[in-house]
C-alpha cells in the first residue's frame, strides 16, 4: 500500500460493471447539471429567481435513466433581456413563443435560451407582457 493510498482503499475490492447501480449514468449527469449550476451562478450578471436540476422520470414509475434526462432550468423573473445576456456566456438558441394569458388577462411571451453545456442540456426563461397590438 502506497502512502497516497489509504485502507479503506486498499481494502476495497474492483468495480464490477456488471453489479454496478443502473442510476451511475443518472448520478453522473447530476453532477454535470450542479456543475453547471454553479457556472451559471458564478458567470450570470443577473441572478436568476431560480436554479433548478430536473430529473425527468421517476424510477418509481418503471422508467430507466437515459442520456438527456436531467437538465437545468433557469427562471428570470420578467426580464427577457436578462435571457440574451445568459447566452453571451452559455451559447445556445434563443426563441420566443406564446405563453397564454396573466392572471390579469394580460397575453404573455415566453422568452427561453435552450441549449448544451457540460454534457447537460440547459434552459433560460422569463416571461413578459406580449408587445400591445396597435389597430
Amino acid at each position: 500500500m502506497s502512502i497516497l493510498t489509504s485502507e479503506a482503499e486498499a481494502s476495497t475490492p474492483p468495480v464490477d460493471a456488471a453489479r454496478t447501480p443502473r442510476w451511475t449514468d443518472a448520478r453522473d449527469q447530476m453532477i454535470h447539471a450542479c456543475a453547471l449550476q454553479e457556472h451559471i451562478i458564478s458567470m450570470a450578471t443577473v441572478l436568476p429567481t431560480s436554479v433548478t436540476v430536473n430529473m425527468r422520470y421517476a424510477l418509481a414509475r418503471g422508467y430507466r435513466y437515459t442520456d438527456g434526462e436531467i437538465d437545468v432550468t433557469v427562471h428570470l423573473h420578467a426580464d427577457p433581456d436578462a435571457v440574451c445576456a445568459y447566452q453571451e456566456f452559455l451559447g445556445g438558441e434563443v426563441a420566443e413563443m406564446p405563453h397564454g394569458v396573466s392572471s390579469a388577462g394580460v397575453a404573455q411571451v415566453k422568452v427561453e435560451l435552450t441549449g448544451e453545456m457540460f454534457g447537460c442540456s440547459f434552459s433560460v426563461w422569463a416571461l413578459t407582457d406580449a408587445p400591445a397590438v396597435a389597430l
